[in-house]
């Protein structure tokens, strides 16, 4: 069974840095508590403190990432989501495991 891309869900945690930057953080809804790790054995703990914000659809969550400054994303739906909306680029894309993670940073 496929869904279509604006039901899906994120966790989406909006942060003011300063007057006029914003980081967000986003991953996708299954990931939130979970833990992945790395080839090397690495685990990496998706923290419902960071990440765990409001649970969006993809619609808002592509909202909030256009007004961040920089962003951190976990997960290769919001992944795509970005790079769909021509958020990111698809060469700064790390993969953890099998989970696609961005990081963009505007100077």
């Amino acid at each position: 069974m496929s869904r279509k891309i604006d039901s899906i869900e994120f966790f989406v945690k909006t942060y003011c840095v300063k007057k006029d930057q914003v980081l967000v953080a986003a991953c996708d809804a299954e990931l939130l508590g979970k833990t992945i790790q790395t080839k090397s054995g690495v685990d990496i703990y998706i923290s419902e403190r960071f990440y765990g914000g409001t649970r969006m659809t993809a619609e808002k969550a592509c909202e909030v990432m256009k007004s961040a400054t920089s962003l951190n994303l976990i997960g290769n739906r919001i992944v795509k989501l970005a790079l769909s909306s021509k958020i990111g680029h698809p060469e700064s894309v790390m993969m953890i495991g099998d989970v696609a993670h961005l990081i963009v940073i505007q100077v």
